[in-house]
């Protein structure tokens, strides 16, 4: 069984925001992975999120806060 990241109430609150070149909008369950890869990257984060990285279980719970 494949259980949602993505709180129940944060699906109603997703954000989605699109021009020619950028789309912004809410984390998706899809999206796990790459945040994943580029949250608990040592060298990516020095350059934003504080410059720390961040374990598993913290992404997961950033996904589920943002997520929709």
């Amino acid at each position: 069984m494949v259980t949602s990241l993505i709180s129940k109430k944060r699906k109603k609150n997703f954000v989605r925001e699109e021009t020619d070149n950028l789309i912004i909008r809410s984390y998706k369950d899809e999206d796990f992975e790459h945040c994943l890869r580029l949250y608990s990257h040592k060298e990516a984060t020095r350059y934003f999120d504080h410059g720390v990285p961040r374990t598993l279980q913290e992404v997961k719970g950033y996904i589920k806060e943002r997520g929709r």
